[in-house]
């Protein structure tokens, strides 16, 4: 399923573009120069600057000041994004945090909160997130958001498997971090419904 929406989800300023509302301020960088230029663009104080292409947490570095050039370690071109305070917390949970959603062709299939350790600014398994399952719990203004990302989304892409992962701000406002094609499965509740999803398709052949 998954591969017609690669590349939707591989541009990291799509969801910027369609849905300001809810999106990060962005930029894309090829060099060091429009790193140093484009920085100016990004509202907030602390930044965060990554890769575009990578995954995992891979390369990530948030700061105030501009990382020096021999600090970006990877390939351009790089995103510097809006740094988003979520240290609010998710519900009843506190701290740095984000919330995948995931999604079978309009279905949602599991949702798991991830919740970054207090040293960390990364809310990711690479950096040791504690994983919370909410099977297929979505809080509603969440489930606002998904129903609007999905219905730009379904009509260009009507089979399709990924993930929207979000975020509520300190005033409680939502934002999407990234449209994801290829999410993890990182739940027993999500590994169990894709497991009768292939099962029942597998009978419907035979």
């Amino acid at each position: 399923y998954h591969n017609e929406i690669k590349e939707f989800c591989r541009d990291k300023t799509q969801v910027e573009n369609i849905f300001p509302k809810y999106s990060f301020r962005s930029e894309i960088c090829n060099s060091y120069w429009e790193i140093i230029t484009k920085s100016q663009n990004i509202p907030s104080k602390m930044k965060v600057y990554k890769p575009c292409f990578w995954s995992q947490a891979k390369g990530i570095i948030i700061s105030k000041s501009l990382p020096k050039e021999q600090d970006l370690e990877w390939e351009y071109p790089y995103l510097i994004q809006e740094f988003v305070d979520t240290l609010n917390g998710f519900e009843w949970y506190t701290g740095i945090h984000d919330f995948r959603v995931i999604i079978l062709n309009g279905k949602i299939t599991g949702s798991f909160l991830r919740v970054a350790p207090d040293w960390v600014m990364t809310a990711n398994v690479a950096t040791w997130a504690k994983i919370i399952d909410f099977y297929w719990k979505v809080p509603e203004q969440i489930q606002r958001v998904i129903n609007q990302v999905e219905s730009y989304i379904a009509p260009l892409y009507p089979e399709r498997y990924y993930s929207i992962d979000t975020c509520i701000g300190k005033n409680g406002e939502v934002k999407i971090f990234e449209l994801n094609s290829n999410p993890m499965l990182s739940t027993p509740s999500i590994i169990e419904w894709l497991a009768q999803h292939i099962i029942k398709n597998i009978l419907k052949i035979s």
